[in-house]
């Protein structure tokens, strides 16, 4: 199991959050936007994309990706599931 990360612990706000603040206008976003959105760095979610466990990027050109909301969604899900099995 990956390291548990304050991400972890708060999941489930920042998906809350990330539904409220977009609705349905915004389908995705670039690093620098989830990099904040998420509270972390954009060196973390690069990290996390090449040891592939981060949120699961699209790649629109060679050198241009985005996330798409679903995909941060279900990565947030899934870590907020890593969380309450560690903390039982």
């Amino acid at each position: 199991m990956p390291n548990i990360t304050h991400l972890d612990r708060h999941a489930d706000r920042i998906a809350a959050d990330i539904v409220q603040v977009t609705g349905d206008e915004l389908d995705a976003f670039r690093l620098p936007v989830l990099a904040a959105m998420l509270g972390v760095s954009e060196g973390f979610l690069k990290k996390a994309n090449a040891a592939g466990t981060g949120p699961k990027p699209t790649y629109l050109t060679p050198r241009c990706l985005i996330y798409r909301r679903d995909d941060v969604l279900k990565y947030l899900d899934e870590r907020a599931g890593r969380w309450f099995k560690s903390a039982e």
